[in-house]
């Protein structure tokens, strides 16, 4: 489980660690975007975390907390056709599944999870 250090992230998943028995592992580089950040930066830097993570632990399951904003290019990154149209459709909190097939990271367009 890796997090945003951001409260509103850590609260978001603390249920889930809490029942999973897990502690979250907190990463800085998913944070959100600051002030000045230019968005190709937040994405680049999302991309690089989320790959990192997943390289590291192989074929384990693992959870990202992160914020929303940061979330549409990464998406988009692992999944071409995920438009602006999409995007407008994230609901706070949203869960989306990455598949991690021998290092191709993709999208699971197939993936729903109802949130009540």
């Amino acid at each position: 489980m890796y997090t945003s250090p951001f409260l509103r992230a850590i609260e978001t998943v603390r249920p889930f660690c809490k029942a999973a028995d897990l502690e979250p592992i907190l990463r800085e580089d998913l944070r959100e975007s600051g002030d000045k950040e230019p968005i190709d930066q937040v994405t680049d830097r999302m991309i690089g975390a989320v790959t990192s993570i997943v390289g590291a632990l192989g074929d384990r399951n693992v959870l990202i907390s992160t914020h929303g904003g940061c979330t549409w290019g990464t998406i988009r990154h692992f999944d071409p056709a995920f438009d602006y149209e999409n995007y407008k459709r994230i609901r706070t909190p949203d869960i989306f599944r990455i598949i991690n097939d021998v290092g191709e990271l993709s999208i699971d367009g197939d993936f729903k999870f109802a949130i009540d």
